[in-house]
C-alpha cells in the first residue's frame, strides 16, 4: 500500500525515532507531536497536546500513527502498546535451527518455522542476505505447501552434519 506523502514522512520519522529501541506508542506519538509531525492534519496538532483534553488528542494521534505503522513491514507492535523497528529489534538476535540430513544433502535450510523472521525484508529491500563468512544467502519461496528455503554458496553446509545445531544471527 502506497502512503500519501505526509503519511510517508510521518512513518519515516517514526522509524528514525525507533532506530535505537522500541517505544510505547503514546511516547512516540508525543515526540512526533512535539516535533510538529502531525501538523499536516490540522491546527490541533500544531498546538501539541498542551491544552484541555490533551489525553483525547494524544489518543487520537496515537491511533492514527498506529494505522500508519501497520502499513510498513519495517515495524511491529505489541498488544501492550510497544512499537519497534524490526531491523533494530532483529539486529544481533540469534535463531537456532537443527540441520536435517535432507537439508545437508540439498544444500538448503528450511526456514519454516524457526528462521522465517530472518528474511523479513526479502523481496522489497533485499534479494539476498550477505553471509559473514562470504557469499550470500538466498531465500527461495516455495509453492505451498512446500517450505521456504535458504540456500548459500557452494559448500556452505559442508562443515556440518545432520543433527548439528546451527545459529543464525542477522546484523542490520
Amino acid at each position: 500500500m502506497e502512503l500519501e506523502p505526509d503519511d510517508q514522512r510521518l512513518l519515516d520519522r517514526a522509524i528514525e525515532l525507533l532506530a535505537d529501541s522500541p517505544r510505547r506508542i503514546d511516547e512516540l506519538t508525543r515526540l512526533l507531536l512535539d516535533e510538529g509531525a502531525f501538523d499536516f492534519m490540522g491546527p490541533e496538532a500544531a498546538d501539541g497536546a498542551d491544552g484541555a483534553g490533551d489525553g483525547d488528542l494524544l489518543e487520537e494521534y496515537a491511533e492514527y500513527l498506529d494505522e500508519v505503522l501497520l502499513t510498513s513491514d519495517d515495524t511491529w507492535g505489541s498488544d501492550t502498546g510497544l512499537v519497534g523497528s524490526i531491523p533494530q529489534v532483529m539486529s544481533g538476535r540469534q535463531f537456532t535451527h537443527r540441520l536435517t540430513a535432507d537439508e545437508r544433502t540439498n544444500h538448503a535450510v528450511v526456514a519454516s518455522p524457526d528462521l522465517e523472521v530472518i528474511d523479513f525484508d526479502i523481496g522489497y529491500r533485499h534479494t539476498t542476505l550477505q553471509l559473514a563468512g562470504g557469499g550470500s544467502l538466498r531465500v527461495v519461496l516455495g509453492e505451498l505447501p512446500s517450505p521456504q528455503t535458504m540456500t548459500g554458496p557452494t559448500g556452505w553446509l559442508d562443515g556440518f552434519s545432520a543433527g548439528d545445531l546451527l545459529c543464525f544471527t542477522r546484523q542490520g
